[in-house]
């Protein structure tokens, strides 16, 4: 038990690092491709022009942790897929706009193309020490 939660805690490591190291460059990107949030009404906290796509440097850290401590399996690849997949309709998203509810239901659908295509079940989860089984 003590070595997975060490091994666990090695991958969050990893992905934050690396999501960290790619984030100025993902910065460059989104205002090369003007994918920037500019203030334009009181709603906005900043006051600057914002770079987006910051789910982008996620995604980086997400796909090299997942390759590194969880190897190519059948499901990984899956999965990868589907983040890929939702991290696609977040660039669309942050740079040409996409309504909320199509961008919901794109998100839905992925989710779901991931669960029943990929060979992916969610048998149990485990919070604060307690797990719970769904059967």
């Amino acid at each position: 038990m003590k070595t997975y939660v060490i091994y666990c805690i090695a991958a969050a490591v990893v992905a934050w690092i690396f999501s960290f190291a790619v984030t100025p460059m993902v910065r460059i990107f989104a205002y090369r491709i003007g994918a920037i949030d500019v203030p334009k009404d009181g709603r906005r906290m900043h006051k600057t022009p914002t770079p987006l796509l910051g789910g982008l440097a996620i995604w980086f850290g997400f796909t090299l942790t997942s390759v590194l401590f969880c190897g190519l399996s059948a499901e990984s690849v899956t999965m990868w897929a589907g983040a890929t997949l939702i991290v696609l309709t977040g660039i669309i998203d942050d740079r040409f706009g996409i309504k909320a509810m199509l961008k919901f239901l794109i998100q839905i659908a992925v989710a779901l193309g991931t669960v029943f295509f990929g060979d992916i079940m969610i048998t149990e989860i485990t919070f604060l020490g307690k797990t719970f089984v769904f059967g």
